[in-house]
């Protein structure tokens, strides 16, 4: 963790989980907010992260300026665990009730492996899985009447030329 290089652990803890009583100051509590998906072009997504740091100091406000400026050095990057670097974006930070809350966010490219297993299983063509899936949609949408759903694979298997 890339906070444990600037803050010792025997000076400072960081708890992941709420405790109700008796944490130690100065602390962090580090919380994913939200996580999403925005669909890109093909297979692609955007995986989006937004985390909360909050830091209970022990001396005050001066004490949560100096923390917020060096998470907005140490937060700049990340490094991945295969080595690759990730940029937080929209780091911010504000002091309430004596409290540093500061919010980075973490968005990285990502594909989707779903389409290359059902290639891989119909490597001839990837039409027949389509209408094996269909029917198999059909089937729980129309309930067991075969004939209703048999016709429309035949209508579309038409309309695709299949």
């Amino acid at each position: 963790m890339k906070i444990r290089t600037e803050f010792q652990e025997d000076s400072y803890n960081i708890y992941t989980e709420e405790v109700e009583q008796g944490f130690c100051e100065p602390c962090f509590f580090i919380q994913c907010l939200s996580q999403s998906e925005k669909d890109k072009l093909s297979e692609r997504f955007l995986a989006q992260h937004s985390f909360v740091i909050s830091y209970f100091p022990k001396k005050g406000n001066a004490e949560c300026w100096q923390v917020q400026k060096k998470l907005q050095y140490l937060l700049y990057y990340i490094t991945l665990e295969e080595g690759s670097l990730l940029r937080g974006t929209n780091r911010k930070g504000s002091i309430t009730e004596g409290v540093l809350q500061f919010f980075v966010n973490y968005d990285f490219p990502m594909k989707y492996r779903i389409l290359n297993f059902f290639h891989a299983l119909h490597k001839k063509s990837f039409v027949p899985f389509i209408f094996v899936f269909f029917q198999h949609f059909l089937q729980k949408l129309l309930g067991q009447n075969t004939h209703k759903h048999q016709r429309y694979l035949l209508i579309l298997m038409k309309k695709w030329r299949c």
